[in-house]
C-alpha cells in the first residue's frame, strides 16, 4: 500500500486488514512502532500478539504481520508498505496450533519460504509431519479467515464477508511487490 506520507502509508496498509479482519472480530488491529520509518520492524498484531477467540467455533486467530515503511519513487510511492514476514494461525480454545501459516525470509530462521505448520492440535500421528515446514505460496490473511469461516465453522460478523474478503485480497494483489 502506499500513500503521500509514511502515516498515509501504514494507515491503507491497515485499512484492508481491519476490513478483513471485521468478517469475523470486533478486534482492531494495532501496530507497534509508530507511523514513521525505523530501523527496527513494524509489526501489525491483534489481540496484542496473542490469540482471539472466534464466534461460532472452538477456534481462535493469530495474527502477526511485520514490515517496513519504505521510500519508493514511482506509482507505488513516494512511501509504502513492505511487508518483511507473517504469522498467521488457528488455534484451538487452548492456545496450541492446529495450523500456522509463516513467511520470515530473514536468514535468522531455517526455512525462509512461505510455509505452513501442522500445530499439536491437528492431531497428526505422524512426529515428521508434525514438525515440517509444509511449502506453499504466499498466503494472504484472507485466505486464512475464509478457510476459518468455511472449514472450522466460524460465524462470520457480516452478511457480506465474502464480499469484503474478495475486494481486500484483490488489494492486497494489486499493492503487492513479490511475483
Amino acid at each position: 500500500m502506499a500513500g503521500r506520507t509514511p502515516s498515509e502509508a501504514v494507515t491503507s496498509f491497515l485499512e484492508p486488514f481491519q476490513r478483513a479482519l471485521s468478517c469475523v472480530t470486533d478486534e482492531v488491529p494495532t501496530v507497534s512502532g509508530g507511523y514513521h520509518p525505523a530501523a527496527a520492524p513494524h509489526a501489525l498484531t491483534i489481540g496484542r500478539g496473542s490469540s482471539i477467540s472466534l464466534r461460532g467455533a472452538p477456534v481462535r486467530l493469530s495474527v502477526i504481520h511485520d514490515y517496513r515503511i519504505v521510500e519508493d519513487s514511482g506509482p507505488r510511492g513516494p512511501w509504502k508498505i513492505q511487508s518483511i514476514a507473517y504469522f498467521y494461525a488457528l488455534e484451538g480454545e487452548d492456545e496450541r496450533e492446529i495450523l500456522a501459516y509463516h513467511w520470515h525470509p530473514d536468514e535468522r530462521f531455517r526455512v525462509g519460504t512461505p510455509h505452513a505448520h501442522l500445530g499439536p492440535n491437528a492431531l497428526v500421528g505422524h512426529p515428521r509431519l508434525a514438525e515440517a515446514h509444509l511449502p506453499t505460496g504466499r498466503v494472504a490473511l484472507e485466505e486464512v479467515i475464509r478457510l476459518a469461516i468455511g472449514e472450522f465453522r466460524v460465524t462470520p460478523n457480516r452478511d457480506d464477508w465474502l464480499e469484503v474478503l474478495e475486494r481486500t485480497q484483490a488489494a492486497y494483489y494489486q499493492w503487492r511487490t513479490w511475483g
